[in-house]
């Protein structure tokens, strides 16, 4: 389990930018499911009618898929030698979409620095 949470959920370290589209990718479609999966049952109940524990998997897997989104936003960041510090101000910006798109798109084409820097090894040289 730990060297899953290494791999997948740590904010120590760097990712490339094929793992880190791909990683995204996987993040925003669970995100997506999840939410078009519960709408319905939301839409359609009152909320006097809604039982709390229908929404437990719906909190733990967005929970979930933002933490992990996280991360790897802030592992792409350590490897384009930027600080966490950058990863907040994206999210933070969420609220304007144009902004994080314009974060998300630098992530994607932003070549990562060759060799090692003060965040890790180099993700390309490691495989």
């Amino acid at each position: 389990m730990r060297n899953i949470y290494q791999k997948y959920f740590s904010f120590s370290g760097r990712i490339n930018r094929k793992q880190f589209a791909l990683r995204a990718a996987a993040a925003y479609i669970v995100v997506l499911a999840v939410i078009w999966f519960f709408y319905e049952p939301i839409s359609t109940h009152t909320y006097d009618k809604i039982n709390f524990f229908f929404y437990i998997p719906l909190i733990a897997v967005l929970w979930g898929g933002v933490w992990f989104l996280y991360a790897n936003i802030n592992r792409r960041f350590h490897d384009i030698g930027r600080s966490g510090k950058w990863t907040v101000a994206m999210f933070i910006s969420a609220k304007i979409s144009l902004v994080y798109i314009l974060f998300l798109l630098y992530l994607l084409f932003k070549q990562g620095i060759i060799g090692p820097n003060e965040y890790g090894e180099d993700p390309l040289q490691e495989e």
